[in-house]
C-alpha cells in the first residue's frame, strides 16, 4: 500500500515537472546570456579616507527622504539608518507611500514586481531598485524566470553581491565585531575564554531545505558521509523531523539562540547554492562568527569567503580530499584547545582590519546616494570601468539606468552557479528531487 502511493505520488509530480519544463523555457529561462560587466575586476580600493567635500555634504544631508520596500519584513533586514553616517532617510513596508513627494527609493523584490502597474506610478525623481538575496540557481532554475522583462527599467540593482550598485550582504564581520563588543565586558579575551567552556557538543547543522536543489541534495549527502566518518553531528530542522526541535529564532529571543548555538564547537554553514558569486548568507555570519561557532563551510568559492570573512575564522570543507579527512582535521581541533581558539583570534584584532572596513551598505549606502554621496562606489569591483564618471559627491548628470537585469545577476555570476539552467539538467534536477524526497 505504502508503495503504491508512492508510486502515485511520482506520477502527479512527474506530471507536475512536465508542466514546469514547458513554463520554463516558455519564459526564457534558458538561453544564452551576456555578462553585464566585460573585462577583469578593478584592483580593490578603500574608503578609508572619506573626502572633505562628502563630509560637508553628508553634514548637510536633513531632509528627510522615504525608501519604499516591496517587499515582506525579514529579521535579517539591516534598517536601521544612522543619520550622522548616513544621511536622513526613513524604512517603510507601506505600499501606499510609493507616490508620497517624499520617497525617493522603492526597492522591489524580485517576486513582488508588477510592471504594468509601476509604469503608472512612475516618478522620474524616484530610483526603482530591483532587490534580490536569493542566489540565480534559485530563480533561474528553480523558479525559471528569464528578467528580461526588467531590461532597462530599474535605475539600481541591490543585493548580497559584491558588484551590485547597492551591497546588501547578509552581513558583515564589521558589524559583527561590533555587536560582539558591545555585549561583552570589554576584555574580549575574557570573554572568549568563558565562550570556550560552554562547548559541550562537537558539531551542529539546522536546516530545512532537504532537495529542492542538487546542492541542497548534496550538502544532505554530504552530512551523511561526514557522520559515516565518525563526526558527532547533530542535524536539526524540518529536514530531520524525528531530531529534537531547535530554539524557534526571533529578535526576542536571541540569548536563547546564542546559548543553544555557543554549546557546539563547530557548525555546517551548508548553502543551497554552489559556486554562486558571493552567495554566503546568515548561516556563516548569524549561526557562527555572531554566535561562537567555528564555521565549516561548503557553498561559495572559497576567494569569496575571504573577500568578506577573516581568512582564519573559517574552515572551507571543499579543501579536504573526502569527508574523513575533514572529520579528522575537526577531532583534531576538538583535542586541541590552543589550535582550536586559533580560529577566534579576529575578534581580539583591530576592528580595522575586517574585511570591507568602512564600507556602509545596504539602506545606509542607498541613504548615501539618495543624498548624493556616492564614495562607496569605491569598493566596487568595477568602479573604474564603469562607476568612475559618478562623482563621489554629486549626482550624476545622467540617469542611471540598468540596461539588463539578467546579463548582469545570470551573466556575471560564475558559470557553475547556473549551469542546471539547460534542458537536461532541469529535467534531471526535478526528477532527483522527486525520488530524494520519496525515498529519504
Amino acid at each position: 500500500m505504502i508503495l503504491r502511493t508512492k508510486y502515485r505520488k511520482t506520477a502527479v509530480i512527474v506530471a507536475v515537472s512536465i508542466l514546469y519544463i514547458l513554463y520554463y523555457f516558455s519564459n526564457g529561462g534558458g538561453g544564452d546570456i551576456e555578462p553585464a560587466f566585460q573585462g577583469s575586476p578593478s584592483l580593490k580600493k578603500t574608503n578609508t579616507h572619506f573626502p572633505e567635500e562628502c563630509k560637508v555634504v553628508l553634514s548637510r544631508a536633513s531632509e528627510k527622504h522615504t525608501i519604499v520596500m516591496f517587499l515582506d519584513q525579514h529579521n535579517w533586514l539591516h534598517l536601521d539608518i544612522n543619520s550622522d553616517q548616513c544621511g536622513n532617510c526613513e524604512v517603510t513596508f507601506d505600499r501606499s507611500k510609493i507616490t508620497d513627494p517624499a520617497t525617493k527609493a522603492v526597492v522591489f523584490h524580485f517576486n513582488q514586481i508588477d510592471v504594468k502597474y509601476l509604469q503608472k506610478v512612475r516618478r522620474l525623481d524616484q530610483y526603482y531598485i530591483w532587490h534580490s538575496m536569493e542566489s540565480p540557481l534559485a530563480l533561474r532554475v528553480v523558479r525559471g524566470l528569464s528578467l528580461d522583462e526588467y531590461n532597462n527599467f530599474f535605475n539600481l540593482t541591490m543585493s548580497y553581491r559584491d558588484d551590485s550598485d547597492i551591497y546588501y550582504p547578509y552581513d558583515t564581520t564589521e558589524n559583527i565585531r561590533h555587536l560582539l563588543d558591545a555585549k561583552g565586558s570589554g576584555d574580549t579575551n575574557k570573554d572568549l575564554d568563558q565562550l570556550l567552556r560552554k562547548k559541550k557538543k562537537m558539531a551542529l547543522w539546522v536546516t530545512s531545505n532537504c532537495g529542492t536543489t542538487s546542492p541542497a541534495r548534496d550538502r544532505w549527502i554530504y552530512s551523511e558521509n561526514l557522520i559515516k566518518a565518525g563526526l558527532e553531528l547533530d542535524r536539526r530542522g524540518h529536514c530531520f523531523p524525528d531530531a529534537p526541535r531547535p530554539p524557534v529564532r526571533s529578535a526576542n529571543n536571541d540569548q536563547i539562540w546564542d546559548d543553544y548555538i555557543s554549546e557546539y564547537k563547530f557548525y555546517m554553514a551548508f548553502e543551497n547554492s554552489f559556486n554562486c558569486l558571493d552567495y554566503i548568507t546568515e548561516k556563516v555570519f548569524d549561526n557562527c562568527l555572531l554566535h561562537g561557532a567555528v564555521p565549516v563551510v561548503l557553498g561559495a568559492k572559497k576567494s569569496d569567503y575571504q573577500k568578506v570573512i577573516p581568512t582564519d575564522s573559517f574552515i572551507y570543507a571543499p579543501d579536504f580530499k573526502s569527508p574523513a579527512e575533514l572529520v579528522k582535521y575537526l577531532h583534531y581541533l576538538d583535542k586541541n584547545d590552543s589550535a582550536y581558539k586559533q580560529y577566534f583570534n579576529w575578534r581580539v584584532r583591530d576592528v580595522k582590519t575586517m574585511p570591507n572596513y568602512g564600507r556602509a551598505f545596504g539602506m545606509c549606502q542607498l541613504c548615501r546616494v539618495l543624498h548624493g554621496i556616492n564614495v562607496d562606489n569605491l569598493f566596487h569591483p568595477y568602479y573604474d570601468q564603469y562607476y568612475s564618471d559618478i562623482p563621489l559627491c554629486g549626482y550624476p548628470k545622467t540617469t542611471r539606468i540598468v540596461t539588463s537585469i539578467r546579463n548582469w545577476f545570470y551573466g556575471n555570476d560564475y558559470n557553475e552557479c547556473h549551469a542546471n539552467a539547460h534542458v537536461l539538467s532541469v529535467v534531471q534536477n526535478w526528477i532527483a528531487s522527486i525520488w530524494f524526497y520519496l525515498w529519504h
